[in-house]
């Protein structure tokens, strides 16, 4: 922790299951903490209503780069997300956007190797955001964005 290393752990099968972050590096962690614990609820779901639209959004254009069908149908699907999502939006446009993206794939398939593949992505990726988070911390005037 000393250090700085973000840890990412495995289960059995070698999905990342966990990653350890150091916490108490930075006083505006415990700030930044604080004030997201104490946000009305009304703030967090607009802004997780917003982070749904951008993520599905974000799908279309992946398919549209990969040159899949169904990028059009997804970039319709946000304007039905609501505050929190009480639908769950989002979970049936994931279904969508995975069975366009890739030919017989289930998401919360174990035994298909591209899930290990993402589940390793997205944790090397949540990994890389919190080391910039602390990068940055400690020096914002020298943080370069590609």
């Amino acid at each position: 922790m000393d250090a700085g290393v973000a840890i990412v752990l495995t289960d059995a099968r070698h999905t990342p299951s966990g990653l350890v972050l150091p916490f108490h590096r930075h006083h505006r962690q415990s700030v930044i903490a604080r004030l997201q614990a104490d946000a009305k609820d009304s703030l967090k779901k607009r802004l997780w209503q917003e982070m749904v639209r951008r993520k599905i959004l974000n799908q279309s254009a992946v398919l549209v780069a990969a040159g899949r069908d169904g990028a059009a149908t997804l970039k319709e699907i946000p304007r039905h997300v609501e505050p929190g999502d009480p639908d769950n939006v989002e979970a049936r446009a994931a279904r969508f956007y995975w069975s366009r993206l890739f030919t017989e794939f289930t998401r919360d398939d174990p035994a298909d190797r591209r899930n290990k593949l993402l589940n390793y992505g997205y944790a090397v990726v949540r990994a890389g955001v919190a080391r910039a988070r602390r990068i940055y911390e400690k020096a914002p005037h020298q943080l370069v964005l590609l």
